[in-house]
């Protein structure tokens, strides 16, 4: 039994120790993480030959609507959204104070960090209303 025990000591000592690190063994870095983005960057582009205005919003989950007056072709807004941001949506319709002329195009766009990410177009009616289906993209 005295052997047993011994035997039994010397085991669990070896065990025991061999689970101990050398102190001159270095410890591995961690890999290095990548930089979380603080902000996302949308562009909204409106493109083609509609010569009427356009009344425009785009909208982001957190701060809510913009609305504005277009009056130009091209048309293009930046924003730096926080990344806590969701979503974001771009929608225009004809402004019934300038019509533009029946055939006449727009093309709309978002892009996110230089990429189109969501595309639409539209054609201008008889009358020279345009209304194009509105845009969204979730991140």
């Amino acid at each position: 039994m005295n052997a047993k025990t011994t035997l039994l000591g010397f085991i669990l000592c070896t065990l025991v120790l061999s689970g101990c690190k050398k102190k001159d063994e270095a410890t591995p870095e961690p890999a290095p993480s990548t930089p979380v983005a603080t902000t996302k960057n949308v562009t909204y582009e409106i493109t083609g030959n509609y010569s009427g205005n356009l009344i425009v919003v785009y909208s982001d989950n957190l701060s809510g609507p913009t609305t504005l007056t277009v009056t130009a072709l091209p048309w293009r807004k930046d924003v730096n959204y926080p990344s806590a941001t969701q979503a974001v949506g771009l929608g225009t319709n004809g402004s019934l104070t300038k019509l533009g002329v029946p055939g006449q195009t727009v093309g709309l766009k978002i892009y996110v960090s230089g990429t189109a990410v969501k595309t639409a177009s539209a054609t201008a009616d008889v009358n020279g209303g345009i209304n194009p289906p509105s845009l969204g993209h979730n991140f």
